[in-house]
């Protein structure tokens, strides 16, 4: 766990500092941090999360050779041959334990399919393993594929499927974003809005404003359109700059992290399966 969330700073941080010290547009910034964390999450993870995520728990070991197994949403049928596997607790990681053939798809009992070990299995019994799963052969084949790849191949996977998902509402809204920027209605927005405010609101001017735009508008380019004119307004009122930044920042990143189309609620939308329109 320690070094899961060490990881993950390590990645806010690229992100961070790529966007804000080097000055790089937040899509670089984000791929750059993805090589990273791919290149800092040991094998053990990715076996874990490939292998373990492909198959089916194990409710109950019944006795040496028999099984209770959830199968949900599967179609499989009696003599159905899959693989047992089990987290190894010193390489912390599934290995192959041997094959079970599905016996009985409803145990008398719990209503649970039963899975039988094949004679040339050796496995008895869970002293030494703990976790177990079955998982169809070519599907455990292609978890270990998978887990086995390359940085690179991880890396553009995981975009593609992102792309696949999500890409064109983002692309959509980048391409609107854009129109905001070049015809200078971006920067007409938060000037209207420090008006109808005034300066002795501008921190709640900044923030309406930054939530505004971080809707269709990268957050990097948010930030970088609005802290000049928080400069000058400090420059002006003396008050506090720290202040305005936070305002810009809260702004920006409340709407970067709650209003669709912007990528992390779009995500959240695809894998809990939400309607964009109830969000």
């Amino acid at each position: 766990m320690t070094y899961t969330l060490l990881v993950m700073l390590i990645g806010v941080t690229v992100v961070v500092g790529g966007i804000l010290w080097l000055r790089l547009h937040a899509f670089l910034a984000l791929i750059l941090a993805s090589f990273v964390v791919a290149a800092l999450t040991p094998a053990s993870a990715l076996n874990r999360f490939f292998v373990g995520t492909s198959g089916f728990p194990v409710l109950r070991q019944l006795d040496d050779q028999t099984f209770l197994i959830e199968t949900k949403g599967s179609n499989y049928e009696v003599g159905d041959r899959l693989v047992l596997i089990g987290l190894n607790p010193t390489s912390n990681s599934y290995d192959e334990l041997g094959r079970v053939q599905i016996a009985s798809l409803e145990d008398d009992e719990t209503g649970f399919p039963v899975a039988r070990l094949e004679d040339e299995t050796s496995f008895r019994g869970t002293e030494e393993m703990a976790k177990l799963r079955v998982v169809p052969r070519d599907s455990f084949k292609a978890a270990i594929k998978q887990s086995e790849t390359g940085i690179g191949s991880r890396v553009a996977s995981g975009f593609g499927n992102a792309c696949l998902k999500i890409g064109i509402i983002i692309a959509m809204a980048g391409i609107i974003g854009k129109c905001l920027l070049d015809s200078g209605a971006a920067d007409r927005i938060v000037r209207s809005t420090l008006n109808m405010f005034g300066e002795g609101a501008a921190p709640v001017a900044f923030a309406a404003s930054g939530f505004l735009l971080g809707v269709p508008v990268f957050f990097d380019t948010v930030f970088f359109l609005m802290i000049p004119l928080g400069k000058a307004l400090h420059v002006r009122t003396k008050r506090s700059y720290l202040l305005y930044v936070l305002t810009i920042v809260c702004g920006a990143t409340m709407a970067h992290s709650l209003v669709p189309p912007t990528p992390g609620p779009l995500a959240v939308s695809e894998e809990l399966g939400i309607n964009l329109g109830l969000m």
